[in-house]
């Protein structure tokens, strides 16, 4: 009889601790991100060594909600969120500066530390999820062998492309008299012209190559008037492209020094959205410098590592 009472007692113990969730782990299957051409393995478990780097995250400061805000304000509409991660991520990829940690030693700074002082990869991925925080959008700390970055989700609807802005051409160029310089900008959707010559010259906006080899060969052309002047110093002037595409030719009826700077202000940089339970979500990585790197750019070796995620709640 007593045999008989042990086998129950035992089951109702069993599953009160299955529901309690103490064996939720045990031979269950990690979630994975899900990428359009690979996927990598995420782990979710949160030891001590994280708490080092989440319990830096200032999920609310006056400070840091004012310079957020400030970030966002031209963002608005249907895009509005991945706007706002966009204009957040820009800052601190691009104005806030990299800086290794001593020798020997793994500081771990707080957002307004690494903004004076400029931080490494977790410093940055810090400060970076703090913005994002400050201004209600979810994100989590991406951790990947001996590097850091963070991953933006519930972004609502998503264009899929980003519109960073940076410089496409910055020239000094030399033009004898009669000589024609070109710059292809076929690809570019809107870009900012600025130029200035120690004499004269013309700078027209063409239709395409034939109308370049027609203007070589002193034969009648065809141009785009706003986008053009003649007989100019300097020049300063936003130009839309064109279906056709832009050739850009500069011509001095003299020698000529024309410095030359192009910046593309709307150009279209596709990204990979990332599938996280059930969101989609971008990854943003602000150690990863340079002018072309934008929302949604891994650095390569990081792409199939296996990824832990932080979760900031």
């Amino acid at each position: 009889m007593k045999n008989l009472l042990i086998v129950p007692i035992v089951a109702v113990f069993v599953y009160l601790l299955i529901s309690s969730g103490m064996f939720e782990n045990i031979n269950s299957k990690q979630p994975t991100v899900k990428l359009p051409a690979v996927s990598s393995t995420v782990s979710r478990y949160v030891d001590v060594n994280d708490m080092r780097y989440l319990n830096k995250v200032e999920k609310y400061s006056p400070d840091l909600r004012r310079l957020a805000t400030g970030l966002v304000q031209s963002c608005e509409g249907k895009y509005r969120l991945e706007c706002s991660v966009e204009k957040i991520f820009n800052y601190v990829q691009g104005d806030v500066k990299y800086v290794g940690d001593p020798i020997g030693l793994e500081l771990v700074q707080s957002p307004i530390e690494t903004m004076m002082n400029g931080g490494d990869c977790e410093d940055l991925s810090i400060l970076l999820s703090s913005l994002l925080s400050n201004i209600a959008i979810k994100s989590a700390l991406v951790k990947v062998p001996n590097h850091m970055y963070v991953m933006a989700c519930d972004l609502g609807d998503l264009k899929g492309y980003s519109t960073k802005s940076y410089e496409t051409f910055n020239k000094r160029i030399s033009l004898k008299k009669g000589q024609v310089f070109s710059i292809d900008l076929s690809r570019h959707e809107e870009f900012l012209i600025a130029a200035n010559s120690n004499e004269a010259f013309d700078i027209i906006a063409l239709a395409g190559k034939s109308n370049l080899n027609a203007l070589t060969r002193h034969k009648q052309y065809n141009y785009y008037k706003d986008c053009s002047a003649f007989g100019v110093r300097n020049y300063r002037n936003t130009c839309i492209g064109q279906p056709r595409g832009v050739l850009l030719a500069l011509r001095s009826n003299g020698n000529a020094t024309v410095d030359i700077k192009i910046r593309d202000i709307k150009k279209r940089v596709p990204y990979e959205v990332h599938s996280y339970e059930g969101s989609e979500c971008v990854m943003l990585d602000p150690s990863y410098k340079g002018n072309n790197v934008s929302i949604g750019m891994e650095m390569p070796k990081y792409i199939n590592a296996k990824k832990k995620m932080i979760e900031v709640r």
